[in-house]
């Protein structure tokens, strides 16, 4: 595992969680927390050096949860010893250098996937199942909404110092959410604003996509004191279909209303020992999200959330900081 941070620890639970993989070592640059992560998930090594752990042991794969600026060079470093690759997302800082990672990958024979866990969290990937089950009938209008005051800097101080913040936090999470239920999207509209003066990047953001008829909007910010209901990390949304609605309310209710009547499920995360109530949704959904990743290294399918695929999802958001900046509809083909 490259970074020993608050992510890493969570996917360190989630891997033992999963079964059938073996943590072997802990790499970060700075040596004392690598050893500790070690320590307490009984690693046999701990390395400062990335070149040092990728060429003394044998590895069936890496799993890169370090800062994002580090994704590409560590990823290209694993490739390159023809070791699988998992990275958070993003996985690059731009388009060019995504794409470079994804061909590298594949003149390397190796596979190359993002741990792009949102689309795992149960309440979504509940409505994922409700939509595809023709629930709602063809579905024609969404909107998606992560609004919070919570104080997500506190385990996070690197994202206050981030040029780009929430669309590469966490709009390419609800995009790529809205992907997996909708299909693609060729065209987004952007605006955003920077409303906290401690951070540097965008800290609210509102968009609008068609998926092929599905006019989708999605709005994000952590900007208020307090919002009500409070219900970070959820995400809300309303989805309009041909034969009724899809609600995601808080609290992991689903509400789904057409002719025949209203009805409401709850689809509430598993709370393992390790969790962080405050994240439970997010942390748990590193699960799932990891056992499909496992499951593809081991033979057992293609992941559904390739290199490949996740180019999708990065071209959405940077076409949306090009919208933003520009004023205008950004089409994807262009």
């Amino acid at each position: 595992m490259f970074g020993a941070g608050f992510w890493a620890r969570v996917q360190a639970h989630a891997w033992r969680e999963v079964g059938g993989v073996e943590l072997v070592a802990v790499v970060d640059p700075n040596l004392e927390k690598a050893q500790q992560l070690a320590e307490e998930f009984h690693v046999p090594h701990a390395f400062a050096d990335a070149d040092d752990a990728l060429e003394s042991l044998e590895l069936d794969f890496v799993d890169i949860v370090s800062n994002p600026e580090s994704h590409v060079s560590l990823a290209l470093k694993a490739i390159e010893h023809r070791r699988h690759v998992i990275v958070q997302k993003p996985p690059a800082g731009s388009m060019a250098a995504a794409r470079r990672l994804v061909y590298y990958a594949e003149a390397h024979g190796v596979q190359l996937l993002v741990n792009e866990n949102w689309r795992w969290q149960r309440p979504l990937r509940r409505a994922a199942e409700l939509l595809r089950e023709g629930a709602i009938g063809r579905p024609f209008r969404a909107h998606l909404r992560m609004v919070s005051g919570f104080d997500v800097f506190a385990n996070q101080p690197a994202l206050r110092e981030a040029e780009r913040f929430i669309l590469m936090d966490l709009g390419v999470h609800l995009v790529d959410t809205a992907r997996s239920w909708f299909g693609e999207s060729e065209t987004v509209y952007a605006q955003v604003q920077r409303t906290l003066p401690d951070v540097k990047g965008e800290n609210v953001a509102t968009l609008m996509l068609d998926f092929s008829g599905v006019t989708c909007t999605i709005d994000l910010a952590y900007a208020l004191n307090s919002v009500y209901p409070e219900v970070f990390p959820q995400t809300l949304a309303l989805i309009e279909g041909a034969d009724g609605t899809l609600e995601i309310l808080p609290d992991y209710r689903l509400r789904i209303c057409h002719r025949e009547g209203t009805r409401e499920e709850i689809a509430s995360p598993t709370l393992y020992s390790w969790v962080d109530p405050r994240y439970a949704v997010v942390q748990s959904s590193a699960v799932d999200a990891q056992r499909n990743l496992r499951d593809a290294l081991a033979g057992g399918g293609e992941a559904e959330t390739t290199g490949a695929d996740n180019l999708r999802s990065l071209e959405l958001v940077f076409a949306a900081y090009d919208s933003a900046a520009k004023r205008r509809v950004a089409h994807i083909n262009e």
